[in-house]
C-alpha cells in the first residue's frame, strides 16, 4: 500500500514540478482494509465475524513510519473509519457532499466493488455496506476491462436491426485504439439497451429470437450478444455480452438495491428524496441506464446527482482545513451502522431485486 502511494506521490510531484521533499502534510483515505495495510495493522479481523477492525480512530505517522523515502518531515494523517466495511473514504465523501446542509431523505451512494450507502433521516446519519462485487468495474465480465483507451463505455442499439453502436474511450485521440473490451459504464449501458430493446427478459434471459443475426452461441449453447465483430476489434476476437455477464450485473445491482431498500426501511422512509452518486464507477454511469436496470429506486432525474470522486475531494478539504478534520472525527463517531448480513429480510429483498423492473 505504501509503495503504491509513494509511486503516486512521485508521479503527481513530477507533473506539478514540485520536489517530493517539499511536501509537509498528507491525508490518506480508503476502505478499512487499505487503511489497516497502510498503517501496518493486520486486517484479518475485518474478514472474520463480527468483522471488527483493529482500530477506527484517526492515525498519524511520519514518513519513515510507513516506509516513505521522499521526505523526513511530512506529516501523514488517515481519517477515521466507521466500521470494518465502511472506511474513511465514506467519511471523506460525506464531508465533500456538504452533509451539514442535507435535508432528511438525502442519500449518498458510493458505487464500486463494495457499495456504501449513507442516509440522513430525522437528523441522524445511518449507513450500510453491500458486496456488489467487481462487475461494475468490468472485472468479472467476459470481455471486461478498465476504463482505458479501447474500452466501450456506452452503447446504443438500433431497434430496427438489433445491432450495437458503441462509444469507445480514446485517451489519446491522435493515436486512436480499436475496441478491445467493455468497461463498467459500458456493460451497464449495454444491458440497459438490450433490456429496452426486448433482447433481455425481465428475469435476465438473453432472447435471440427477434434478431438472431446479432447473437452467437457459447460452448454451452447459450446465446451471447455480439457487441463488436472480430474484424473491428484490437484483438481480432469478437466482443460479446454473455448470459453470465447479465447474471453478474443482476447480482451486483440486486445487492446495491437491497442495501438501499433495507436502509430506508430501517430508518422508516419509503425511498430517498435525493440521491448523490459517488465513486470512480459512479462518476461515469448514465443515470437513465442505472434506473432502467433497477440499480436505484425510481426517482426524478433532477434528484439523482453524480458528484464524482467525493472521497478525494473530502481528503483535500481535511488537508487544507483543520475544521473539516474535526468534522470527520465527529461524523465517523455519529453514524449508525446497519448490518445487512443479519437483517431478517435480506434474502427475500435480494431475490426480488435481481429482476429488471417492468
Amino acid at each position: 500500500a505504501s509503495n503504491a502511494i509513494e509511486w503516486g506521490v512521485h508521479s503527481l510531484c513530477r507533473s506539478s514540478d514540485v520536489a517530493p521533499d517539499r511536501l509537509i502534510k498528507m491525508v490518506v483515505v480508503g476502505n478499512s482494509t487499505m487503511i489497516h495495510l497502510f498503517a501496518g495493522e493486520d486486517p484479518t479481523s475485518i474478514g472474520i465475524y463480527p468483522y471488527e477492525p483493529r482500530f477506527k480512530e484517526e492515525r498519524s505517522f511520519s514518513a519513515a513510519e510507513v516506509g516513505f523515502n521522499f521526505s523526513d518531515t511530512i506529516h501523514i494523517v488517515t481519517l477515521p473509519l466507521i466500521s470494518g466495511f465502511l472506511g474513511s473514504d465514506v467519511v471523506a465523501a460525506v464531508l465533500a457532499a456538504d452533509h451539514e446542509h442535507w435535508k432528511d431523505g438525502t442519500m449518498l451512494i458510493d458505487v464500486g466493488t463494495n457499495g456504501e450507502v449513507v442516509l440522513l433521516d430525522q437528523g441522524r446519519f445511518s449507513a450500510t455496506s453491500c458486496a456488489t462485487g467487481p462487475a461494475f468495474e468490468g472485472a468479472s465480465i467476459r470481455h471486461g476491462m478498465h476504463a482505458v483507451s479501447g474500452a466501450v463505455d456506452a452503447v446504443k442499439i438500433d431497434t430496427r436491426t438489433g445491432k450495437a453502436i458503441c462509444s469507445v474511450i480514446q485517451k489519446d485521440p491522435a493515436n486512436p485504439r480499436r475496441p478491445s473490451g467493455i468497461c463498467g459504464s459500458g456493460i451497464v449501458s449495454a444491458i440497459a439497451q438490450l433490456y429496452k430493446t426486448g433482447l433481455i427478459s425481465p428475469d435476465g434471459r438473453l432472447l435471440n429470437n427477434r434478431f438472431p443475426d446479432v447473437f452467437l452461441c457459447d460452448d454451452k449453447e447459450l446465446p451471447k450478444y455480439l457487441l463488436i465483430s472480430a474484424e473491428h476489434t484490437q484483438t481480432n476476437h469478437p466482443v460479446t455480452i454473455t448470459q453470465n455477464d447479465v447474471r453478474d450485473i443482476q447480482l451486483a445491482k440486486g445487492a446495491l438495491y437491497t442495501g438501499i431498500h433495507l436502509l430506508c426501511r430501517e430508518t422508516g422512509i419509503l425511498k430517498p428524496s435525493r440521491m448523490l452518486i459517488a465513486g470512480a464507477f459512479g462518476s461515469y454511469i448514465d443515470k437513465q441506464d442505472a434506473l432502467t436496470i433497477g440499480l436505484f429506486p425510481k426517482i426524478d432525474m433532477v434528484d439523482l446527482e453524480i458528484i464524482g470522486n467525493a472521497a478525494g475531494a473530502g481528503a483535500i478539504l481535511t488537508l487544507f482545513d483543520e475544521t473539516h478534520r474535526q468534522k470527520a472525527l465527529e461524523l465517523a463517531q455519529s453514524i449508525r451502522v446497519i448490518d445487512l448480513a443479519r437483517h431478517p429480510e435480506f434474502q427475500e429483498v435480494f431475490m426480488a431485486s435481481l429482476s429488471f423492473p417492468e
